[in-house]
């Protein structure tokens, strides 16, 4: 055999192995890219439904009887909130999810237990604050318990 022809399958052989190791570089590129590229739509979808947790929070402080929230588009996903009753506590369920329309690929789901006390009494009382009351003017008669938790500024215009 020909010093040429050995230097031929050399090269072969050096090659191969090049593009065999180029395609396992390229192969775990492209994984690695897929494992963030899920990663970072598992947080997104952990925000969403923190979003979501959020908007009950503030949508049961105005009506506590609520039961579910609409779900907007935010982004690429959305979120979908459930609200369940246990006594005084509400359960709430928000799960976050991308994409908004078509086959979900990613879901988070967080759970949230809220509670709307009412202080002991509170029906009794003809003004509860929880901060300074402000009584100004002549025209006003209170009938009944004052509570408070600041103070009282009682002046009148004259």
């Amino acid at each position: 055999m020909s010093k040429k022809g050995i230097a031929l399958i050399i090269s072969f052989g050096v090659i191969l192995v090049l593009t065999i190791l180029a395609t396992a570089i390229i192969s775990r590129s492209i994984s690695e890219s897929r494992i963030a590229g899920r990663y970072s739509e598992s947080i997104q979808a952990f925000w969403l439904a923190e979003a979501g947790i959020n908007r009950a929070l503030y949508d049961l402080r105005n009506d506590y009887s609520l039961t579910a929230i609409s779900s907007p588009l935010m982004g690429q996903g959305g979120y979908q909130v459930s609200i369940s009753s246990s006594g005084q506590d509400r359960i709430v369920t928000s799960s976050g999810f991308i994409p908004f329309t078509g086959a979900l690929r990613v879901t988070r789901i967080i759970q949230a237990v809220m509670s709307k006390s009412v202080p002991p009494d509170f029906y009794e009382n003809a003004i509860y604050s929880a901060g300074d009351v402000d009584l100004n003017g002549n025209a006003y008669t209170i009938d009944g318990k004052v509570s408070y938790a600041g103070e009282i500024d009682y002046s009148q215009n004259h």
